[in-house]
């Protein structure tokens, strides 16, 4: 069972990633339910920090994502590595992390697990300048259907 998280998506909308930082900040990807838009989110639960895009539009050109599928593993399941990416003026936002899928029922609905691991990178021209990293309690509902669908996937 998949640990409670706290995210900063409404109940209108699906998480497509969620964590908190060890400094207590939450990280959130949130998406419309008709796949309309893709927005980041960050800061308190008091007070979202960052919103990228500002508007809740289709993330096209503006966020990209790569998914690395690694090989299958003995117990049915695959890590995926995955990485968010999008930038504002100098500064890149960097999202990577690895979550691990359950492929044993073929034919059913997937089993997405609790993330092994995820950091934030911030860089600045080039140069990080910080790097928070999740909490093991983030969840991700990635996929590359849900990329696909935003037109966001390399």
């Amino acid at each position: 069972m998949l640990a409670q998280v706290v995210s900063h998506c409404s109940e209108k909308e699906r998480v497509v990633f969620t964590c908190t930082t060890n400094s207590k900040k939450i990280i959130s990807f949130c998406a419309s339910s008709d796949d309309k838009y893709l927005q980041y989110r960050f800061g308190t639960l008091d007070k979202i920090e960052l919103l990228y895009p500002n508007q809740l539009i289709q993330p096209k050109g503006l966020i990209n994502a790569e998914v690395e599928p690694m090989p299958l593993n003995d117990d049915g399941t695959r890590n995926e590595n995955i990485n968010l990416q999008f930038k504002i003026n100098s500064f890149t936002y960097s999202l990577d992390f690895e979550t691990v899928r359950n492929y044993v029922n073929i034919g059913k609905k997937q089993d997405i697990r609790e993330n092994s691991s995820a950091n934030l990178f911030v860089m600045k021209d080039d140069k990080q300048i910080a790097k928070l990293q999740c909490a093991k309690n983030s969840i991700s509902n990635v996929t590359k259907n849900i990329l696909r669908d935003f037109d966001v996937l390399n």
